[in-house]
């Protein structure tokens, strides 16, 4: 007899399998007429499974085009053990902050030229808390959407693969100290 956690292990393995035939099985419909002509309707239902279950599928589907590998410390845990909340922000701007910096962008740099990146907004969806000495990776990808660079960051805790945070971050510039329709972005080469 399966003890719990060996039985969880199972269902989770076998609800993958299905989810996995869900999201990449077409479907087929035929449906014939009077004229015996026949219309095909295809149908591709590609559905992503709950990534906090399937991070390596989550990971394949994401186009990220920078991780970082950081490590937890111990002054980062609130009174619970866990990583306190405010503290994951620290780890996605630091995320942003090296992604310039591998494309030659220096904060500095911009700031004396009177050109300001800032963030305009921040969500961030917690799935699982991270832990002192937890080794983790930051990874990012980016969407131009008008004004804004969005920034998708994701947390995965190295040990096990598990998704930790999802974050989404809007930044915006400030050129001459007036907002800028975001050409700013493309002349970045982000």
């Amino acid at each position: 007899m399966p003890d719990g956690a060996q039985r969880k292990a199972e269902e989770k393995s076998n609800l993958s399998k299905v989810l996995l035939n869900f999201a990449f099985r077409p479907t087929l419909n035929l449906i014939s007429t009077k004229e015996n002509s026949i219309k095909i309707t295809f149908n591709l239902i590609l559905s992503l499974p709950y990534p906090e279950f399937f991070p390596d599928l989550y990971t394949m589907m994401q186009d990220y085009i920078f991780e970082i590998q950081l490590k937890v410390r111990d002054y980062e845990c609130d009174i619970q053990g866990v990583v306190n909340n405010a503290v994951y922000q620290s780890y996605l701007e630091h995320a942003r902050h090296e992604y310039l910096q591998s494309k030659n962008i220096s904060f500095k740099a911009l700031t004396e030229k009177n050109i300001l990146l800032m963030v305009s907004r921040i969500e961030m969806d917690f799935k699982q808390s991270l832990t002192s000495g937890d080794v983790f990776t930051v990874k990012l990808r980016l969407e131009r959407q008008g004004l804004k660079m969005v920034f998708f960051q994701d947390i995965f805790r190295l040990g096990d693969g598990a998704l930790c945070l999802k974050g989404k971050v809007e930044a915006i510039a400030k050129v001459e100290g007036k907002l800028s329709r975001g050409e700013i972005f493309d002349t970045l080469n982000l």
